[in-house]
């Protein structure tokens, strides 16, 4: 084997394993959220949820894979979240993120039904792209509190 061959051979082989270490961390941030014990969303900057574990799907009532790809406006009214001001959804969670700021809105079923929900924002970096995280609790009805 010349010495082409062996730099080629090498560079396939940390290219391998470079891309195993990322499909490791990647299977590993999905399985983390999976794991929690929460009712966790996670959307993208243009508010489209990208995951969503049992809990949260439970909660809103909705098929786990019917939720994902949706925009988060869709299932929970009245978020501050558009899908036109991205980088304005990202300061909210990043300045929300630290302050235990919790807002109640209603999430809406497929059957319009309204379910009152409190919810908490961070931001974090998942998959290597910052991310929205929304932590979701029911929330007893009180029309003071609710917008």
């Amino acid at each position: 084997m010349n010495d082409m061959a062996r730099f080629g051979a090498i560079r396939a082989s940390a290219s391998k394993k470079s891309a195993l270490s990322r499909l490791s961390y990647l299977q590993q941030s999905e399985l983390n959220i999976h794991k929690a014990n929460g009712a966790l969303l996670m959307i993208d900057i243009r508010g489209r949820i990208v995951e969503c574990n049992k809990s949260a799907a439970r909660l809103l009532r909705q098929p786990l894979d019917h939720l994902e790809g949706q925009c988060i406006s869709s299932v929970i009214l009245d978020l501050p979240f558009a899908t036109d001001t991205p980088y304005y959804n990202l300061a909210y969670a990043v300045f929300h993120a630290d302050d235990d700021f919790e807002m109640e809105r209603f999430a809406v079923t497929d059957c319009a039904v309204h379910i009152p929900i409190t919810i908490s924002v961070s931001s974090v970096v998942i998959k290597g792209r910052r991310m929205i995280l929304l932590n979701l609790k029911a929330a007893k009805l009180n029309k003071e509190n609710f917008s």
